[in-house]
Protein backbone atom coordinates (compact mmCIF):
# COMPACT_ATOMS: atom_id res chain seq x y z
CA UNK A 1 0.00 0.00 0.00
CA UNK A 2 2.90 2.23 0.82
CA UNK A 3 4.72 1.81 -2.25
CA UNK A 4 1.28 2.18 -4.41
CA UNK A 5 0.71 5.43 -2.14
CA UNK A 6 4.08 6.81 -3.58
CA UNK A 7 3.85 6.16 -7.16
CA UNK A 8 0.13 8.07 -6.74
CA UNK A 9 1.87 10.86 -4.99
CA UNK A 10 5.02 10.74 -7.83
CA UNK A 11 2.12 10.69 -10.00
CA UNK A 12 0.16 14.05 -9.29
CA UNK A 13 3.62 15.29 -8.39
CA UNK A 14 4.52 15.00 -12.09
CA UNK A 15 1.17 16.10 -13.32
CA UNK A 16 1.13 19.38 -11.19
CA UNK A 17 5.13 20.30 -12.31
CA UNK A 18 5.59 22.52 -14.92
CA UNK A 19 5.38 21.74 -18.56
CA UNK A 20 9.35 21.20 -19.79
CA UNK A 21 10.52 23.42 -22.54
CA UNK A 22 7.41 25.12 -23.34
CA UNK A 23 8.22 27.70 -19.79
CA UNK A 24 11.82 28.23 -20.97
CA UNK A 25 10.25 29.10 -24.72
CA UNK A 26 7.44 31.73 -23.12
CA UNK A 27 10.54 33.77 -20.96
CA UNK A 28 11.93 34.07 -24.06
CA UNK A 29 8.48 35.48 -25.89
CA UNK A 30 8.25 37.69 -22.48
CA UNK A 31 11.62 39.24 -22.41
CA UNK A 32 11.11 41.24 -25.48
CA UNK A 33 10.40 44.58 -24.57
CA UNK A 34 6.95 44.57 -25.85
CA UNK A 35 3.40 44.95 -24.65
CA UNK A 36 1.54 41.71 -23.91
CA UNK A 37 -0.81 41.85 -26.23
CA UNK A 38 1.90 42.15 -28.85
CA UNK A 39 3.75 38.75 -27.04
CA UNK A 40 0.17 36.94 -27.83
CA UNK A 41 0.38 37.99 -31.21
CA UNK A 42 4.09 36.59 -31.65
CA UNK A 43 3.09 33.27 -30.27
CA UNK A 44 -0.31 32.58 -31.73
CA UNK A 45 1.47 34.10 -35.54
CA UNK A 46 4.59 34.67 -35.69
CA UNK A 47 6.58 31.54 -34.55
CA UNK A 48 3.94 29.07 -36.23
CA UNK A 49 4.73 31.01 -39.72
CA UNK A 50 8.19 31.34 -39.25
CA UNK A 51 7.95 27.25 -38.53
CA UNK A 52 5.90 27.22 -41.78
CA UNK A 53 8.56 28.23 -44.00
CA UNK A 54 11.45 26.83 -42.49
CA UNK A 55 10.24 23.52 -42.43
CA UNK A 56 8.64 24.09 -45.91
CA UNK A 57 11.88 25.19 -46.95
CA UNK A 58 13.38 21.88 -45.80
CA UNK A 59 10.92 20.41 -47.50
CA UNK A 60 12.14 21.83 -50.93
CA UNK A 61 15.39 20.96 -50.69
CA UNK A 62 14.52 17.21 -49.90
CA UNK A 63 12.16 17.64 -53.12
CA UNK A 64 14.65 19.34 -55.45
CA UNK A 65 18.21 17.57 -53.87
CA UNK A 66 16.77 14.42 -53.54
CA UNK A 67 18.51 11.71 -55.46
CA UNK A 68 16.85 8.65 -57.52
CA UNK A 69 17.53 6.46 -54.93
CA UNK A 70 16.25 8.61 -51.80
CA UNK A 71 12.79 9.21 -53.64
CA UNK A 72 12.76 5.25 -55.00
CA UNK A 73 13.28 4.42 -50.85
CA UNK A 74 11.03 7.04 -49.11
CA UNK A 75 8.38 8.97 -51.93
CA UNK A 76 5.18 7.62 -51.49
CA UNK A 77 3.87 8.07 -55.46
CA UNK A 78 7.25 7.84 -56.98
CA UNK A 79 6.62 8.40 -60.63
CA UNK A 80 5.84 12.13 -59.95
CA UNK A 81 8.48 14.45 -59.36
CA UNK A 82 7.62 18.28 -58.01
CA UNK A 83 9.28 21.49 -60.21
CA UNK A 84 10.35 24.24 -59.09
CA UNK A 85 7.32 25.81 -61.02
CA UNK A 86 4.62 23.53 -58.70
CA UNK A 87 6.60 25.43 -55.45
CA UNK A 88 6.68 28.65 -56.71
CA UNK A 89 2.88 28.86 -57.01
CA UNK A 90 2.42 27.09 -54.08
CA UNK A 91 4.38 29.79 -52.34
CA UNK A 92 2.87 32.46 -54.01
CA UNK A 93 -0.74 30.93 -52.59
CA UNK A 94 0.66 30.24 -49.31
CA UNK A 95 1.88 34.27 -48.97
CA UNK A 96 -1.85 35.35 -49.60
CA UNK A 97 -3.34 32.85 -47.14
CA UNK A 98 -0.99 33.83 -44.69
CA UNK A 99 -0.48 37.20 -44.89
CA UNK A 100 -3.88 38.78 -46.44
CA UNK A 101 -6.25 36.14 -44.29
CA UNK A 102 -4.41 34.00 -41.30
CA UNK A 103 -2.84 37.68 -39.93
CA UNK A 104 -5.97 39.36 -40.06
CA UNK A 105 -7.69 36.35 -38.21
CA UNK A 106 -4.82 36.21 -35.29
CA UNK A 107 -4.54 39.67 -35.18
CA UNK A 108 -8.38 39.86 -34.15
CA UNK A 109 -7.98 37.01 -31.59
CA UNK A 110 -4.54 38.55 -30.60
CA UNK A 111 -6.08 41.76 -29.81
CA UNK A 112 -9.68 41.65 -29.47
CA UNK A 113 -10.91 37.91 -28.18
CA UNK A 114 -7.90 37.37 -26.12
CA UNK A 115 -7.66 40.42 -23.84
CA UNK A 116 -11.72 39.58 -23.22
CA UNK A 117 -12.13 35.95 -22.72
CA UNK A 118 -8.44 36.02 -20.31
CA UNK A 119 -8.53 39.50 -18.92
CA UNK A 120 -5.08 38.28 -16.71
CA UNK A 121 -2.58 36.00 -18.42
CA UNK A 122 -3.10 32.58 -16.88
CA UNK A 123 -0.26 30.51 -15.31
CA UNK A 124 1.80 28.37 -17.16
CA UNK A 125 0.88 25.50 -17.98
CA UNK A 126 1.45 21.82 -15.91
CA UNK A 127 1.71 18.59 -17.28
CA UNK A 128 -1.73 17.63 -16.65
CA UNK A 129 -2.84 21.23 -17.97
CA UNK A 130 -0.88 20.39 -21.20
CA UNK A 131 -2.03 17.17 -21.91
CA UNK A 132 -6.06 18.25 -20.97
CA UNK A 133 -5.94 21.53 -23.16
CA UNK A 134 -4.03 19.10 -26.12
CA UNK A 135 -6.46 16.43 -26.12
CA UNK A 136 -9.37 19.13 -26.53
CA UNK A 137 -7.44 20.64 -29.60
CA UNK A 138 -7.05 17.30 -31.46
CA UNK A 139 -10.68 16.40 -30.79
CA UNK A 140 -12.24 19.76 -31.80
CA UNK A 141 -10.17 19.93 -35.01
CA UNK A 142 -10.77 16.40 -35.96
CA UNK A 143 -14.39 17.20 -35.64
CA UNK A 144 -14.11 20.50 -37.18
CA UNK A 145 -11.91 19.57 -39.68
CA UNK A 146 -13.85 15.98 -40.53
CA UNK A 147 -16.99 18.14 -41.35
CA UNK A 148 -16.06 20.96 -43.34
CA UNK A 149 -13.27 18.93 -45.21
CA UNK A 150 -16.37 16.73 -46.83
CA UNK A 151 -19.10 19.23 -46.99
CA UNK A 152 -16.52 21.04 -49.46
CA UNK A 153 -16.68 17.68 -51.22
CA UNK A 154 -20.26 18.24 -51.77
CA UNK A 155 -20.25 18.84 -55.72
CA UNK A 156 -21.65 21.83 -54.88
CA UNK A 157 -18.59 22.99 -53.22
CA UNK A 158 -15.76 21.17 -54.54
CA UNK A 159 -16.16 22.75 -57.80
CA UNK A 160 -15.64 26.17 -56.74
CA UNK A 161 -13.56 25.92 -53.74
CA UNK A 162 -11.98 22.67 -52.99
CA UNK A 163 -10.61 21.48 -55.97
CA UNK A 164 -8.18 24.04 -55.85
CA UNK A 165 -6.79 21.97 -53.25
CA UNK A 166 -6.88 19.04 -54.92
CA UNK A 167 -4.59 20.52 -58.22
CA UNK A 168 -1.96 17.86 -56.61
CA UNK A 169 -3.04 14.96 -56.79
CA UNK A 170 1.06 14.06 -55.35
CA UNK A 171 1.08 17.16 -52.79
CA UNK A 172 4.05 18.76 -51.39
CA UNK A 173 4.98 20.52 -48.32
CA UNK A 174 3.65 24.39 -48.58
CA UNK A 175 0.85 22.87 -50.51
CA UNK A 176 -0.68 21.96 -47.37
CA UNK A 177 -2.09 25.52 -47.08
CA UNK A 178 -2.57 25.96 -50.72
CA UNK A 179 -6.33 26.38 -50.77
CA UNK A 180 -8.97 28.48 -51.67
CA UNK A 181 -9.79 31.80 -49.09
CA UNK A 182 -12.68 30.17 -47.61
CA UNK A 183 -11.46 26.36 -47.34
CA UNK A 184 -8.33 27.78 -45.98
CA UNK A 185 -10.09 29.97 -43.09
CA UNK A 186 -12.84 27.56 -42.31
CA UNK A 187 -11.01 24.08 -42.54
CA UNK A 188 -7.73 25.04 -41.98
CA UNK A 189 -7.51 28.08 -39.40
CA UNK A 190 -10.59 28.21 -37.02
CA UNK A 191 -10.63 23.97 -36.83
CA UNK A 192 -6.44 24.85 -35.07
CA UNK A 193 -7.35 27.84 -33.09
CA UNK A 194 -10.94 27.36 -31.46
CA UNK A 195 -9.31 24.61 -28.89
CA UNK A 196 -7.65 27.10 -27.37
CA UNK A 197 -10.19 29.66 -27.46
CA UNK A 198 -12.66 27.38 -25.80
CA UNK A 199 -10.02 26.35 -22.78
CA UNK A 200 -8.99 29.83 -22.20
CA UNK A 201 -5.33 28.66 -22.87
CA UNK A 202 -1.80 30.22 -21.69
CA UNK A 203 -0.67 31.78 -25.25
CA UNK A 204 2.30 29.50 -25.28
CA UNK A 205 -0.13 26.28 -25.53
CA UNK A 206 -1.71 27.26 -28.96
CA UNK A 207 1.55 28.44 -30.17
CA UNK A 208 3.06 24.72 -29.17
CA UNK A 209 -0.08 23.63 -31.21
CA UNK A 210 -0.01 25.89 -33.94
CA UNK A 211 3.89 24.46 -34.75
CA UNK A 212 2.34 20.91 -34.10
CA UNK A 213 -0.23 20.97 -36.70
CA UNK A 214 1.90 22.88 -39.04
CA UNK A 215 4.25 19.86 -38.49
CA UNK A 216 1.51 17.37 -39.07
CA UNK A 217 -0.17 18.49 -42.18
CA UNK A 218 3.11 19.45 -43.98
CA UNK A 219 4.30 16.11 -43.29
CA UNK A 220 1.42 14.03 -44.83
CA UNK A 221 0.99 16.29 -47.57
CA UNK A 222 4.96 16.18 -48.30
CA UNK A 223 4.89 12.76 -50.22
CA UNK A 224 7.48 11.12 -48.42
CA UNK A 225 7.50 8.71 -45.31
CA UNK A 226 9.26 8.96 -42.82
CA UNK A 227 7.71 7.46 -40.17
CA UNK A 228 10.36 5.01 -39.41
CA UNK A 229 12.11 8.05 -38.00
CA UNK A 230 9.61 8.31 -35.00
CA UNK A 231 8.64 11.76 -34.66
CA UNK A 232 7.17 11.95 -38.31
CA UNK A 233 3.07 10.65 -38.89
CA UNK A 234 2.81 8.57 -41.97
CA UNK A 235 1.82 10.36 -45.20
CA UNK A 236 -0.33 7.55 -46.47
CA UNK A 237 -3.82 8.64 -45.21
CA UNK A 238 -3.63 11.73 -46.10
CA UNK A 239 -1.78 11.24 -49.33
CA UNK A 240 -4.33 8.78 -50.39
CA UNK A 241 -7.32 11.42 -50.37
CA UNK A 242 -5.29 13.75 -52.79
CA UNK A 243 -4.98 10.47 -54.56
CA UNK A 244 -8.55 9.05 -54.92
CA UNK A 245 -10.73 12.45 -53.31
CA UNK A 246 -13.28 10.18 -51.90
CA UNK A 247 -11.88 9.23 -48.84
CA UNK A 248 -10.15 10.12 -45.64
CA UNK A 249 -11.66 13.31 -44.96
CA UNK A 250 -10.29 13.53 -41.17
CA UNK A 251 -6.97 14.66 -39.53
CA UNK A 252 -6.45 11.73 -37.07
CA UNK A 253 -8.41 9.31 -39.09
CA UNK A 254 -10.85 8.54 -35.88
CA UNK A 255 -14.48 10.16 -37.28
CA UNK A 256 -13.42 8.17 -41.11
CA UNK A 257 -13.08 4.94 -38.86
CA UNK A 258 -16.20 5.82 -36.85
CA UNK A 259 -18.38 6.73 -40.03
CA UNK A 260 -16.88 4.29 -42.42
CA UNK A 261 -14.99 7.02 -44.50
CA UNK A 262 -11.90 4.61 -45.24
CA UNK A 263 -13.45 1.50 -46.20
CA UNK A 264 -11.54 1.32 -49.51
CA UNK A 265 -8.32 2.66 -48.41
CA UNK A 266 -8.53 -0.34 -45.16
CA UNK A 267 -9.32 -2.91 -48.11
CA UNK A 268 -5.70 -1.26 -50.34
CA UNK A 269 -3.88 -1.80 -47.26
CA UNK A 270 -5.23 -5.33 -46.80
CA UNK A 271 -4.28 -6.01 -50.65
CA UNK A 272 -1.25 -4.66 -50.40
CA UNK A 273 -1.46 -1.83 -52.88
CA UNK A 274 -1.13 0.84 -49.73
CA UNK A 275 2.30 -0.32 -47.87
CA UNK A 276 2.06 0.82 -44.30
CA UNK A 277 4.34 1.04 -42.52
CA UNK A 278 7.86 1.88 -44.49
CA UNK A 279 10.00 0.44 -41.65
CA UNK A 280 10.19 -3.12 -42.98
CA UNK A 281 11.22 -1.79 -46.30
CA UNK A 282 13.53 0.05 -45.10
CA UNK A 283 15.06 -2.77 -42.98
CA UNK A 284 15.40 -4.50 -45.58
CA UNK A 285 17.28 -2.06 -47.49
CA UNK A 286 20.03 -2.03 -45.41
Amino acid sequence: MQADSHVTAKIQQFLRGEMPLLGACWQRIEALPIAEDHRVFIALFVVPLVWFYFYGFLLFLVDMLGSPEFRARYKVQKSIVINSGEYWNAFKVSLFNWFFLTLPYIYSISYYVVPRLVPSMPPLPTVWVFVRDMAVYILMEEVMFYFSHRALHHPSLYGPIHKFHHKYTAPFGIAAIYAHPIEHLLSNVVPVSVGSLVMRSHPVLPMFWGVLALFNTMTVHSGYDFSHWGVFPAPYFHDWHHERFNENFGAIQVLDWLLGTNQQYLKAIRAGDVYIPRRDDASKSR
